[in-house]
């Protein structure tokens, strides 16, 4: 497992002022994702349950977008921010986004067989990605600080998060325009946002070709 936080580690401590309290505007692809009605899953769970359910889910997660190179800025719950394309530029981040979603949502049936075995409920995730500009940096103080993004481009991340039904990858429409040669879209949605104005178009991806070959299975029953 590659540890992509050492690296980021490294590259801050190789970066003369990169530890400095501050920040810089760049160009990343951002990955949302929370699970569907979790709390009302572990409503009757005992707490030791809970915490196993929640770490296997977790673990696999994090297993994968650290592979992907992903940079994982917070995990609240059942849900995660992690992006790509900072602190080390990275030219293929809104493939590598959507490559690393798909996987994620992929890996939920494996995550399921296991908790079926050990009789636990089945879990469901809804995924959004965006490619935005933001600020990125060490936000926070000089006694707790942490390498993080902050910006319009991670809310709107947030909110197309929101929107995705369980087993669903949207992405954004500028996340779109970088891959659309190599995805697969099963649908196009239009979506007016909390804030936002007009509608926000997102694409319901379920595939991506070369070099990532990630397809999910099809869908048993069309979604409304």
């Amino acid at each position: 497992l590659t540890d992509v936080h050492g690296e980021v580690v490294t590259k801050l401590l190789e970066s003369e002022g990169a530890l400095d309290m501050g920040g810089e505007i760049r160009e990343v692809s951002l990955i949302m994702s929370d699970l569907r009605g979790f709390t009302a899953i572990i409503a009757e769970m005992d707490p030791e349950q809970v915490v196993t359910f929640l770490n296997r889910y977790l673990s696999k997660m994090i297993e994968i977008l650290l592979d992907n190179r992903a940079v994982i800025d917070e995990i609240l719950g059942d849900g995660i921010l992690a992006f790509f394309g900072a602190p080390e530029p990275m030219e293929d981040h809104p493939a590598r986004a959507v490559a690393c979603a798909l996987s994620m949502q992929a890996a939920m049936d494996e995550i399921n067989a296991e908790n079926e075995a050990d009789g636990l409920p089945r879990l469901a995730m809804g995924i959004g990605v965006n490619t935005g500009s933001v600020v990125v940096g060490n936000i926070g103080s000089e006694r707790r600080t942490k390498y993080s993004v902050v910006g319009s481009d991670v809310n709107f991340a947030s909110r197309m998060e929101a929107f995705a039904l369980a087993g669903q990858v949207l992405i954004s429409a500028a996340t779109y325009s970088r891959v659309r040669d190599l995805v697969e879209v099963d649908n196009v949605l239009e979506a007016e946002m909390k804030g936002l104005p007009g509608r926000a178009t997102l694409y319901d991806v379920r595939g991506i070709g070369a070099p990532y070959h990630i397809r999910l299975p099809d869908k048993s029953e069309k979604l409304v």
